[in-house]
């Protein structure tokens, strides 16, 4: 599938520093999947709303330099003003629409992947067996630059395990940029319709990432 190419190029993978779980412990352990952490609906940065942003940071630290008595404190105030804009932008620069993102699609996509290969899977609430837990670090729609109309979806999954003892079994990512690039008036259209697809393009494909990396994908 091209799909599968695009993500895989500008996704990344990794497996933490412990022994690869056999499929076997885990027909006999069983797995629980933690409640998905992070992000829970997708970030729209704009343009417009970030230049905003970052107008209202510069005023403060206008204000702020003003009253500089030496050149210590200049630069003082200067690091101050900066956080502050940053503050700015990350707190008026972009608007958030709720839509979730592609890590419900994987961890259901995995659920059905393991219960297919005949490994029990616990209730959220069971406390047994090996845990699985993700967390969707990154799920934003943003401008691909202040002189260009279109705009992509950025996302990064982080997935682990441990063991029934609690000890670090694995640990993959998937991260990176959906290859369609659309104005934002296209995303938005039909109730971000095309968010909603590339979510489910992106889980999928990230389900089949994340099992490999955790030798979830054969009987090995």
């Amino acid at each position: 599938m091209a799909l599968l190419a695009l993500v895989l190029s500008v996704s990344s993978a990794q497996a933490a520093a412990a022994d690869a779980v056999s499929i076997d412990a885990l027909r006999t352990n069983g797995l629980t999947f933690e409640p998905i952490k992070g992000a829970k609906n997708v970030a729209v940065k704009t343009k417009g709303q970030r230049m905003a942003a970052f107008g209202i940071g510069m005023l403060v630290g206008s204000a702020m330099g003003s009253g500089a008595a030496n050149p210590q404190e200049g630069m003082e105030i200067a690091q101050q003003a900066g956080n502050l804009t940053q503050q700015a932008i990350n707190d008026f620069g972009h608007q958030r629409v709720g839509l979730l993102g592609p890590a419900p699609v994987m961890q259901e996509a995995l659920q059905k992947r393991l219960g297919e290969m005949g490994v029990p899977l616990h209730a959220t609430d069971a406390a047994k067996g090996y845990r699985l837990l993700v967390q969707q670090k990154l799920w934003s729609l943003e401008y691909e630059g202040m002189f260009k109309d279109d705009y992509h979806l950025a996302y990064a999954i982080e997935v682990s395990m441990k063991s029934p003892h609690g000890k670090k079994a694995g640990k993959a990512s998937c991260a990176g940029q959906f290859p369609d690039l659309h104005p934002l008036p296209e995303w938005q259209a039909d109730e971000h319709a095309k968010v909603v697809d590339a979510a489910t393009a992106i889980g999928a494909e990230c389900a089949e990432l994340v099992a490999h990396v955790l030798n979830l994908s054969s009987e090995a």
